[in-house]
């Protein structure tokens, strides 16, 4: 079984420092433009639904892409020593993803938004299990997001 706990190339580094801030960038942008079209209109809702808890959501995922990309651009990783944003903040995204998985499938009927969802969901809640038992198959010293250690946490 693969261990997706590794540190990781620089080539591997770079690209997520891409990706994480081009996600940041437009969903950030698309955030700041609803909003504007909602304070245009003096009105937070589309048709009947609430389009300032979409604005806020796009935002929370704008952000945490913004501190993802961040991160990886400093080569710092979380107190836990292996992942780039702490454990709490994985877990908190996987309870806002709970609602979410039920409310995709509520309105589309698939049930692939369970099936997946609820393997992400676990995923994300349980994150501080797996990153436990993985370090204690580690050495104690911190890394960096290329696997280095600095002489100070040696």
């Amino acid at each position: 079984m693969a261990d997706f706990l590794q540190p990781v190339s620089r080539a591997w580094r770079l690209f997520g420092i891409v990706g994480s801030a081009l996600s940041a960038i437009i969903l950030l942008s698309l955030s700041l433009a609803v909003c504007a079209d909602m304070v245009r209109q003096r009105s937070l809702y589309y048709e009947g639904r609430p389009l300032w808890l979409g604005v806020a959501f796009i935002g929370l995922f704008g952000m945490a892409a913004a501190f993802i990309s961040w991160r990886l651009a400093r080569r710092h990783v979380a107190h836990n020593g292996v992942t780039l944003i702490p454990t709490w903040l994985i877990q908190v995204f996987g309870i806002i993803l709970v609602p979410g998985m039920f409310i995709a499938f509520h309105y589309t009927g698939f049930i692939f938004f369970l099936t997946s969802g609820a393997v992400i969901c676990l995923a994300m809640i349980f994150v501080r299990r797996n990153i436990a038992k993985a370090q204690n198959n580690r050495p104690l010293a911190r890394a960096s997001v290329d696997g280095e250690c600095s002489p100070a946490e040696l």
